[in-house]
């Protein structure tokens, strides 16, 4: 078995590891939009909920009312403090991600290159055996036909 022969095979498993990181990485991305979507919609919630409070405020909200009010707000910063948090770790998980896949990426082509110069090696060899052959048996038959 040729040397890039070896290396295709090599290649092969490299490439399926490329495919797996892409895949890793395809996931976090959704993972990421998931998360980043969701803080959107709590942004909007938050901004609808700040209306009704001002409404209610200009309208004279009773201060059990008020406090509800404070109540719900106050949740509702936590699950923007949460989710930003989850957004965060989504972000680091998507550059880790990335970077497993880049260096999966760039393995597989400095493979590729590898047995690019190692085929074109080979066939160099090949045909300078070939040449070689050829030559040797030219000077056999020459030699034959000088003895004869």
């Amino acid at each position: 078995m040729t040397q890039s022969n070896r290396l295709m095979q090599l290649l092969e498993i490299e490439q399926r590891h490329e495919e797996q990181a892409g895949e890793i990485l395809q996931n976090c991305k959704h993972s990421y939009q998931l998360a980043s979507d969701m803080l959107e919609q709590l942004v909007e919630h938050k901004e609808r909920y700040m209306s009704k409070l001002t409404r209610s405020r200009s309208v004279g909200a009773t201060p059990e009312e008020m406090r509800n009010f404070a109540k719900f707000l106050s949740s509702i910063e936590e699950a923007l403090q949460q989710q930003q948090r989850q957004i965060d770790a989504a972000s680091r998980d998507l550059e880790k991600s990335r970077m497993n896949w880049q260096a999966k990426h760039q393995r597989c082509s400095s493979l590729s290159k590898l047995i690019s110069r190692h085929q074109k090696k080979e066939a160099d060899d090949r045909r300078k055996t070939a040449e070689r052959r050829l030559d040797e048996s030219f000077s056999t038959r020459l030699h034959q036909s000088d003895a004869t």
